[in-house]
């Protein structure tokens, strides 16, 4: 199809240009459009666009956001997106080939501009295509379960803080050192501009995250398309928007989880780390995207679908949390064994943690831009002989299950420390290999070493587990640098309780068959 391509501002409400790029069938006429505002580099998407142009007759506008490559502003201030996207789609509104109607195609933060001004253009945004998104950044992006995820935080924070995306080549410092020591001053350390990390480092309950985490306050009339993967980091983010979205009434969100990582899923890969997706399993944002443009228009109920590592199938689901499902409480045994009831023994196992020799972070769901991190069901063998990592193994299965559905863990733990912090995994064990499922983090504030009941969320699978295979489950002290290190300055001890009365348990969603 043959089209015309406009490079040209668009003014905003206080003066300011926001560079925009707009691409539209050459056939004079009005039509449907596609917004995507970016702080990627919006000339980084016209072929993407021009791909979609080929399959839909839509117009597509793609803009760079406030003070990030060729729009004005002084400078990029994450989450403050809301006035500007509602004046794109006020100007959009008013060109003379816009029929009114727009689609959001809205990856990572491009999703969240859009679900930012969900309430006030209602009537006018018919679809949001949003994978890997999310409606509080405090929850499930910059943090999880209140721990600073540092190993996005800090590349991204560098990379935004200056009009034209920085190179993670550090001018100061090498990956993967730079994770390393104290947080305050980091970014500026290494040689860029700070305001994008002070923001991050700010305190969870100050102005700033409270404005940006998103409330709908009326039923949803959009067709909105969240799209996750078991090994993105951001799972949590989406299936959090997720319920805020079925909460809100209205239309029911569309929800595919695939076996992606955070760019595996656009990237179109077909394996994620060693695991081979096979040709069913692999992304295409394209199909994905032209089949919610369809559904929109005909109405189409709600669609749930999740993808089962190993098994490499899909399932279609009437709901999530999935209703097919038992949930299985495995509980710490005194011989590191996983029980299904709770021991008699009274047990305390010990984890010393020393902040100069934190646990490393091996795949999972790791963001895969700062450099020898890599997402996917990465071997945890060679830490297993580490004393900070206590490690509880289940007896071998006695015939296949799928694990579906959210999986956390609840402990009984005491710490000297006033603040420290508690990790946990969840392993597939086949022979000598030991692949990571998923893993949860939580803060803990103490003033006395009395054993205290936490809950890990470790975020949710989908994935076979072989007859004779078994799971482990693992508990520690530091998941570096995939999480910030807690305030500890010293090597200390922290303990995990087991005994009747403190039932420390992991409780894991089975399919039913």
């Amino acid at each position: 199809m043959t089209h015309y391509c406009f490079h040209h501002p668009v003014r905003m409400r206080d003066g300011a240009e926001l560079s925009t790029i707009t691409i539209r069938p050459e056939e004079t006429g009005k039509y449907p459009t596609v917004l995507m505002r970016t702080p990627y580099n919006a000339k980084g998407f016209v072929s993407l666009a021009k791909g979609f142009l080929d399959e839909i007759p839509y117009a597509f506008v793609i803009q760079d956001v406030r003070g990030r490559y060729d729009s004005q502003g002084e400078r990029f201030i994450p989450f403050k997106e809301k006035n500007d996207s509602l004046d794109t789609f006020s100007w959009i509104k008013k060109q003379p080939w816009s029929n009114g109607h727009v689609v959001v195609f809205g990856p990572s933060y491009l999703g969240y501009t859009a679900l930012q001004v969900l309430n006030d253009e209602c009537d006018s945004i018919d679809a949001v295509f949003a994978p890997m998104t999310f409606t509080g950044p405090s929850e499930g992006l910059v943090y999880r379960s209140g721990v600073l995820q540092l190993h996005w935080a800090l590349p991204w924070a560098i990379m935004t803080s200056t009009r034209v995306q920085a190179s993670l080549k550090l001018i100061n410092g090498s990956w993967p050192d730079a994770f390393k020591g104290p947080l305050k001053n980091k970014v500026k350390q290494l040689g860029w501009p700070q305001h994008v990390w002070d923001m991050f480092l700010s305190p969870l309950d100050n102005e700033t995250w409270n404005e940006a985490r998103l409330e709908f306050s009326e039923p949803v009339k959009s067709r909105i398309c969240l799209i996750g993967g078991w090994y993105d980091f951001m799972l949590g983010a989406t299936l959090r928007s997720y319920g805020d979205l079925v909460n809100a009434g209205g239309v029911k969100p569309d929800l595919i989880i695939g076996g992606w990582s955070h760019n595996g899923y656009l990237q179109s890969l077909s394996g994620v780390g060693d695991f081979d997706l096979g040709e069913q399993g692999k992304a295409h944002a394209i199909e994905d995207f032209s089949n919610l443009l369809k559904r929109t228009e005909t109405e189409a109920e709600q669609l749930i679908r999740v993808y089962v590592l190993r098994s490499n199938k899909w399932l279609e689901l009437d709901e999530w949390p999935p209703r097919n499902i038992v949930e299985e409480k495995l509980y710490l045994g005194g011989e590191y064994d996983l029980l299904q009831n709770p021991t008699s023994e009274s047990v305390d196992f010990s984890i010393p943690a020393d902040p100069r020799n934190p646990v490393p972070t091996i795949g999972g769901s790791v963001w895969e831009f700062p450099p020898h991190l890599e997402p996917g069901p990465a071997d945890q063998s060679s830490l297993k002989n580490r004393p900070d990592i206590l490690r509880f193994v289940s007896p071998p299965f006695d015939r296949p299950r799928t694990i579906l559905g959210p999986i956390n863990a609840e402990l009984w733990v005491s710490t000297p420390s006033e603040l420290s912090h508690f990790t946990s995994k969840l392993t597939l064990i086949d022979g000598d290999s030991e692949r990571i499922i998923q893993d949860g983090i939580i803060p803990i504030k103490q003033i006395d070493e009395t054993p205290t009941q936490v809950c890990v969320d470790l975020l949710a699978t989908g994935m076979e587990i072989k007859k004779n295979e078994q799971i482990g489950f693992e508990i520690s002290w530091s998941n570096f640098p995939k999480y910030a290190l807690s305030e500890i300055s010293k090597p200390t001890v922290q303990q995990v309780h087991v005994s009747h009365s403190m039932p420390s348990h992991i409780s894991i969603p089975f399919l039913t068959e």
